[in-house]
Parts: structure tokens; sequence; C-alpha cells
């Protein structure tokens, strides 16, 4: 949840995808994972909702409001690109940064 808006991440294997709406409504974007994604984890830093892929070691970065994919940033163990460490199954977010835990 941030702001009005709630977030939803599925990792349905087969359909895995993102939704955004207001609580109690229907949701109002959507966007699908293509394969082989499997979601795995979201969480929104300011303008952006970070959609984890631990599986497959990628952060989606999307746009908040329409969940549009933006970029995709591959991951591995141990290494930083930018300001996305490795994606893990258990993302959360302060007001600068996106923190995971890199769980096997």
């Amino acid at each position: 949840m941030a702001d009005d808006t709630l977030y939803e991440g599925t990792g349905i294997s087969g359909r895995p995808s993102v939704r955004a709406g207001r609580p109690g409504k229907k949701p109002t974007a959507r966007a699908a994972l293509p394969a082989p994604f499997f979601g795995e984890g979201i969480t929104v830093l300011g303008r952006t909702l970070w959609q984890l892929t631990w599986r497959n070691r990628t952060a989606i970065e999307r746009d908040a409001r329409t969940l549009a994919e933006l970029r995709r940033v591959p991951s591995r163990p141990g290494r930083r690109l930018g300001r996305v460490p490795p994606a893990g199954p258990a993302p959360a977010a302060d007001q600068r940064r996106l923190v995971t835990a890199d769980v096997p």
C-alpha cells in the first residue's frame, strides 16, 4: 500500500502479474510478467514499483502509477548494480533505497 493505492504481486505459476488500484475496488492497472520470470516480491519506492524475480535474479523497475516496465536490472549474489542490491524474496524500501535479502 502506498498513498491510497493497493499493490498486489502474484507469483502464480504460468501467470504472474502485478496489479494496482484502490482498496476494495477492481484494479485500475495490471501488468503480466513474461515467461520465464516468476514474481516473488514487490515494493514501492517513490514513483517506482520494484518487482523482484529471485529465481531469475532480475529486478524489474516499473512506473508505480501505470505499472509500465521501465527497465530490467540483472543481479547475482554479492553484486550491487547501481542502487539495486541482489534480488531476494523479501523486498523493502525506505525513502531512498531498495533493500532485499538474498535467501536461498
